[in-house]
């Protein structure tokens, strides 16, 4: 894991050097940065270049973008930037259907007496109205909670609260705002059939919490909790963690390490690094879910058992990257067309970090939106010379329960295009008439 310090304008060039072999690679070098529209009409003369082989003027020798040997295995998104004075906009949250059974009848005041329906049946005594604060929940996942897809419900039945905080009394601090959530990020190690049930969604309980203002290591943990794909498989806080913390005149960081552990007992650990200057006072950070920030940096790192094998490693990063370059993909196929929009970050070297915020179009006729984090499903090749996009729909559109866009080639787009059922898999080949990205 990276910790994350530099300027922007360091890893600006840092960027270009590595796609681009120090400037020799100059055809996909502006392929992938150039906010311009790349266009090409399927059936065309010259067959696009191979996204598995490096530019001609990177040495794979040389070039650290293609040491695939000493890359994370799991694809570090890099540090994120922690917000600064500037709130963040909640971005993404999706209205909640309301369930069919929902009384229509305003609550009664209790002090009144009870008054009989028509059948004769007395009006029943008001309901308990249950824990007032996430913490008040059960810490396990219910057998029989269905998912809720990561759009909404959160906070979670098995969040713990502010109140489960553990630490000192020290003079740092950490902010969690009630918009500090964060997503699991692709990777380049996966297949796209493997990225949705890589899924994770990950909420920090809203409040303000003591960070050490001293170097030493301490007992800590922040109360945060995580949804998986699959109900009732997702860790939760299982115990007291720790924070390293390095404090300097003109730099600080902490490393957090939190176990976890699944209902069936499978242990799990959150690695954490939080970094940044203190600017003549204490550490101060601030989590608010989103990518850029003025007070410092973020790696959030999730993983089976204690992170040092490698299992099952889950970056996470800001589910929205609204302050990222817009990266919109449109492909005109038999039967409809999609509009596909990833939104894409800056990195030192390795894969850019991302999110596949949004999907719309139609099929054979009918539309389909879908923004929800669970239902848009995105795998890259490195530095997404490749691109493989699948979109689930809110509901089947004829024998299709989604779509699938595969082999999008930034530079050349030709991509291939299914219908799929819905688990994903292709039914259906529709042939692609245009294709084009447009980068703002």
């Amino acid at each position: 894991m990276r910790t994350s310090i530099g300027t922007r304008a360091a890893g600006i060039v840092a960027v270009l050097w590595a796609c681009g072999g120090g400037g020799s690679g100059a055809d996909v070098a502006d392929a992938e940065v150039a906010d311009a529209e790349v266009a090409t009409e399927t059936g065309g003369d010259e067959a696009p270049p191979d996204p598995g082989r490096p530019d001609p003027g990177q040495d794979p020798a040389t070039d650290p973008a293609f040491d695939e040997g000493t890359t994370d295995p799991a694809g570090d998104p890099g540090p994120m930037d922690l917000p600064g004075d500037t709130p963040q906009e909640l971005q993404g949250d999706l209205p909640q259907d309301l369930p069919e059974d929902l009384p229509q009848d305003l609550p009664r005041d209790p002090t009144e007496d009870p008054v009989e329906d028509p059948a004769g049946d007395p009006a029943p005594e008001t309901a308990d109205p249950g824990p007032e604060t996430p913490g008040d929940a059960p810490p396990d996942l219910p057998a029989d909670l269905p998912p809720d897809g990561g759009s909404g419900g959160y906070p979670w039945a098995w969040c713990p609260s502010a109140a489960d905080y553990v630490g000192g009394d020290w003079a740092g601090t950490l902010e969690a705002t009630a918009t500090a959530r964060y997503c699991g990020m692709f990777s380049e190690s996966r297949t796209l059939d493997q990225e949705r049930p890589a899924k994770v969604e990950m909420g920090f309980v809203e409040g303000t919490y003591p960070l050490p203002a001293s170097s030493g290591t301490f007992p800590m943990t922040l109360p945060f909790c995580l949804r998986f794909l699959e109900d009732g498989t997702q860790p939760v806080l299982a115990g007291t963690g720790s924070v390293t913390a390095t404090i300097g005149p003109t730099h600080y960081n902490f490393n957090y390490r939190q176990p976890l552990k699944t209902q069936g007992g499978d242990a799990w650990t959150l690695s954490a690094n939080l970094s940044g200057d203190p600017a003549g006072g204490n550490p101060a950070l601030r989590l608010d879910g989103s990518s850029e920030s003025s007070s410092g940096y973020a790696s959030l790192q999730l993983c089976r058992g204690d992170c040092s094998e490698w299992l099952d490693v889950r970056w996470l990063t800001s589910c929205t990257f609204d302050d990222a370059t817009l990266n919109r993909h449109t492909v005109v196929f038999d039967g409809g067309q999609a509009v596909l929009d990833l939104r894409l970050g800056m990195s030192m070297a390795g894969t850019e970090p991302g999110v596949f915020r949004h999907a719309e179009g139609t099929l054979d006729g009918v539309p389909f939106v879908q923004d929800d984090y669970w239902d848009l499903v995105y795998n890259p090749e490195h530095h997404h010379f490749n691109r493989h996009f699948a979109v689930l729909f809110d509901a089947p559109i004829g024998s299709a329960c989604g779509l699938r866009v595969e082999d999008f080639v930034p530079w050349e787009p030709a991509p291939t295009v299914h219908t799929t059922d819905c688990d994903l898999k292709p039914l259906e080949s529709r042939a692609v008439q245009k294709a084009t990205l447009e980068r703002d």
